[in-house]
């Protein structure tokens, strides 16, 4: 059994709660440790194993996606590096564990980054189109959703652009 961990302010801004991915014979679970639950919030995970990018662990996150000062948790789980990998996306709300995308988000390398006003996105790049692109979605917090645009004439993955 592996498990990666993280705190982070899940429910309330001034909170440091545990985040956990374990893997066991059944496979991945998150499990969350929130302010005032008995027992840890917990799902199942696609994939088998946490993914890594680079050879860096890049499984397990939490980051303010939606400006409200607390945390939403990320987690990138994968089965082989031709099928690629999956992005889930969760929040602790009322005391409850809810994903906020309808399936996983598929990815073959993700990037995460810190916009001007503190929240955070979400870049996806899929398969190679050929030597020099692949296809991309960006996932931002909009009307209070987390949503996904695809952007034509992508722009090169990170690994691309060494």
């Amino acid at each position: 059994m592996y498990h990666a961990t993280a705190t982070g302010s899940l429910s309330e801004p001034a909170l440091e709660e545990k985040v956990e991915i374990l893997k066991n014979d059944d496979g991945l679970l998150l499990r969350v440790f929130a302010e005032g639950s008995a027992e840890p919030l917990q799902t199942a995970l696609p994939g088998s194993y946490l993914y890594g990018q680079d050879f860096k662990p890049f499984g397990l996150h939490l980051v303010d996606l939606n400006g409200d000062g607390t945390d939403e948790i990320i987690a990138i789980t994968a089965e082989g590096a031709s099928v690629g990998a999956y992005a889930s996306v969760f929040d602790v709300d009322s005391g409850a564990l809810k994903a906020l995308t309808d399936q996983p988000i598929g990815g073959h390398q993700f990037e995460i980054q810190r916009q001007s006003d503190g929240t955070h996105r979400l870049k996806c790049y899929g398969k190679w189109t050929d030597e020099h692109s692949s296809t991309l979605e960006v996932y931002e917090w909009d009307s209070g959703k987390l949503r996904g645009r695809a952007i034509e004439g992508s722009e090169k993955s990170p690994r691309q652009s060494r």
